[in-house]
């Protein structure tokens, strides 16, 4: 009866906007250059120029090459990731983007401080492919590490080929708890909103952008007739617990389950579906239930 109550304060009631955002704290220690670490610290966001071997990015074309021709691949005018042609593709391209990896983060990242060679996934953008505002996975729980994404194009990147798009700061404000397992995203109906206070990133081939998991970013339309191939790798904290987030119809009302999960089950690329055999552990959501449009303006603008 309480449980129903509550549901039906929260519809018909205010708005949950006092809610208090807990402060997050953002100091990636395994970044080496203090310039980029107090940029990603601040921005959510840095890019290292010019420390990927023309090498790697020819590796990495070569293996898109490959798999292109397997069973499983298909073109789509969505952005694509590797992890969707299936588990041998998946695979192939774990093993490709580990061979290039020591030569490209050990100059910029501490490895005893960091784990980063567990593989990564080839991004392909069509013609006419562009991708809306959102967060990617945390593989930590973000208030007691933190998960970046590296993300390594093989071309420069600019407005016509469909280039990175950001909301500076918003890694403070918006590390809530989601992973693959969430229905919907809280901040989806404010599309249009994040959209007009994004910013462009622009990015050289050989450079490297490194951004946090929480970070809202987007792509831009790719509007030329040529696929746009990137790769990606994660890293994290060296030991760092990894976890996974369920929030689905069994999961209590204003709740959120976390697993705690491992490499393992990364690699067998099965991210849909509650995880089996792990210990479970139910937390509240740290994310306020109604959002409105001038919360998440106000959001952006404190922390940006």
């Amino acid at each position: 009866m309480m449980n129903l109550l509550t549901r039906l304060l929260d519809v018909f009631g205010q708005p949950e906007t006092e809610k208090s955002i807990p402060n997050r704290i953002v100091n990636p220690l395994y970044i080496l250059n203090e310039i980029n670490r107090k940029e990603y610290s601040e921005k959510g966001y840095t890019v290292v120029k010019a420390v990927v071997p023309d090498a790697a990015i020819k590796h990495i074309l070569s293996v898109h090459e490959d798999i292109s021709k397997m069973e499983g691949y298909f073109e789509s005018d969505k952005l694509e990731t590797s992890i969707a042609f299936g588990p041998r593709i998946h695979e192939i391209v774990i093993e490709a983007v580990k061979k290039v990896s020591v030569d490209i983060f050990d100059k910029i990242l501490d490895p005893n401080r960091c784990d980063y060679d567990f593989g990564g996934g080839i991004i392909i953008k069509n013609k006419g492919c562009w991708f809306a505002p959102h967060q990617d996975c945390s593989i930590v729980d973000e208030y007691k590490g933190t998960t970046t994404y590296a993300w390594i194009p093989t071309v420069d990147m600019n407005e016509d080929n469909g280039t990175f798009y950001a909301i500076q700061g918003s890694h403070l404000w918006a590390a809530w708890q989601r992973s693959s397992q969430y229905p919907s995203w809280p901040l989806k109906k404010f599309s249009k909103l994040l959209w007009d206070r994004m910013e462009p990133i622009f990015i050289d081939k050989g450079d490297v952008l490194l951004f946090d998991s929480a970070l809202i970013h987007a792509s831009g339309e790719n509007k030329t007739a040529v696929k746009r191939i990137a790769f990606n790798v994660c890293i994290i904290e060296k030991d760092a617990q990894h976890v996974q987030y369920v929030n689905d119809k069994k999961t209590p009302y204003g709740q959120v389950e976390k697993f705690l999960v491992d490499l393992e089950y990364w690699y067998k690329g099965q991210l849909w579906g509650r995880p089996k055999g792990y210990t479970r552990i139910v937390e509240d959501t740290i994310y306020p239930r109604r959002l409105t449009e001038k919360y998440v303006e106000t959001l952006i603008n404190k922390y940006r």
